[in-house]
């Protein structure tokens, strides 16, 4: 009968357990070794920042929504949604930094700055720049156009910026 108790006492634990939602540092370890194995293949580092950048923003703007719905609708903080945007960004960068990813000689550099730390800012601007644009036609046609619009938006940014790059690379123009 303690065998029971035990067992159902633990089992309710296990149940009620809340989700968590944290900011690890095995996710900047996973982007590193991602970085470090798209350096292998010779993709140029702006490609891989840009991506890891929108990641870093995305997340960023998922997780202030998770606040905002956890404390109804308002912010737990002011200008929240920014706090959590920089602090996002500058975790992900210096823990870049520290691993060596920034200023490692292999890195690649264009007028005088690492191409990650570039594609990072470009990568997050867009994506900043996207969700905006999102927000602008939203307000101004009263609906989204398309399913996940947002997500389009920022995909098509990019996309498009990825494949430039990809062209300045492919022909020595960077």
């Amino acid at each position: 009968m303690k065998l029971l108790m035990l067992l159902l006492f633990l089992a309710g634990i296990i149940i009620n357990i809340a989700p968590v939602y944290a900011h690890c540092p095995l996710c900047t370890a996973a982007t590193g070794a991602a970085v470090a194995v798209t350096r292998l293949y010779g993709i140029d580092d702006m490609i891989i920042g840009s991506l890891i950048g929108a990641f870093i923003i995305s997340t960023a703007l998922w997780f202030n929504n998770v606040l905002l719905k956890r404390n109804h609708r308002k912010a737990y903080l002011p200008m929240q949604q920014h706090i959590i945007s920089l602090a996002s960004f500058l975790l992900t960068a210096v823990s870049f930094y520290i691993g060596g990813l920034f200023n490692s000689p292999v890195s690649a550099y264009l007028v005088g700055v690492d191409k990650l730390f570039l594609g990072l800012l470009f990568g997050t601007f867009l994506t900043l720049f996207g969700f905006e644009l999102h927000q602008i036609i939203r307000k101004k046609h009263g609906k989204n156009h398309l399913p996940m619009q947002a997500i389009w938006i920022v995909m098509a940014l990019i996309i498009i910026f990825n494949a430039a790059i990809f062209l300045m690379a492919y022909f020595r123009v960077i």
